[in-house]
C-alpha cells in the first residue's frame, strides 16, 4: 500500500530542505570566542544560560525570565549565586544580551536603532546606555574587531577566572536541564 499523499509530500519536501544540523550557529561562534578568552571551555549550565539568553534576548531583559526557566523566584536565584561566589545573575544576563548586540552590530547594516529593537531594548538610547554602563564601550566600538577582542577580554576578566568557573559547575542542577 502506498504511503498517504501528505508523507509522500512531505519526504519529497525534506529532500529540498537543507539539513546541515552540525553546523555551528552564530550563538555557538560567539561562545567559542570567550571560551578562548578564559582559556578554558565554559561550564555546560554557563554555556546554557548564555545561549538561552543570546538566542531570545527580548525574554531575557531581567531576571524575570530566568527564575520562570529555573522555577526559582528571583530572590533565591540571586541567593545560589551569592552563595557561590559568584556576581549577580543579572550581571550575566545583561553580559550576554550584549554579546548579542555586539554580533548584531558587527554587521554594517544594521543600525543601532534595529539592534535595540531586535533585542527588546525600548529605545536606542537605553540600548546604548546599557552597552556603555555594562562594557565601558559605546556601541560604535563593539561593531569593530578590537571593540569584540576588548569585550570579550573585559568579560573573561570579570566573570570567567577559575573559581567562577567551578562554581558555575555546581550550578549543574539548576540551569543543565531546564535550560538546555
Amino acid at each position: 500500500m502506498p504511503p498517504p499523499r501528505v508523507d509522500h509530500v512531505a519526504e519529497r519536501l525534506a529532500l529540498f530542505l537543507p539539513c546541515d544540523n552540525d553546523a555551528p550557529t552564530w550563538v555557538d561562534r560567539a561562545l567559542a570566542d570567550p571560551s578562548r578568552a578564559a582559556g578554558a571551555q565554559l561550564p555546560t549550565p554557563l554555556r546554557a544560560v548564555s545561549r538561552r539568553v543570546m538566542e531570545f534576548p527580548v525574554h531575557y531583559a531581567d531576571l524575570h525570565g530566568l527564575s520562570e526557566v529555573t522555577g526559582m523566584s528571583r530572590g533565591a536565584l540571586k541567593t545560589r549565586f551569592r552563595r557561590r561566589g559568584l556576581a549577580s545573575p543579572i550581571h550575566y544576563v545583561r553580559w550576554f544580551r550584549v554579546l548579542a548586540a555586539a554580533h548584531l552590530l558587527s554587521d554594517r547594516a544594521v543600525t543601532t536603532l534595529e539592534a535595540a529593537d531586535r533585542l527588546g531594548f525600548n529605545t536606542g538610547g537605553n540600548f546604548c546606555r546599557t552597552v556603555k554602563s555594562v562594557t565601558g564601550l559605546t556601541s560604535s566600538e563593539i561593531r569593530s574587531v578590537l571593540g569584540w577582542n576588548r569585550l570579550l577580554v573585559t568579560f573573561a576578566w570579570k566573570f570567567l577566572g577559575p573559581g567562577a568557573r567551578a562554581a558555575w559547575e555546581t550550578l549543574d542542577d539548576l540551569f543543565v536541564s531546564e535550560v538546555a
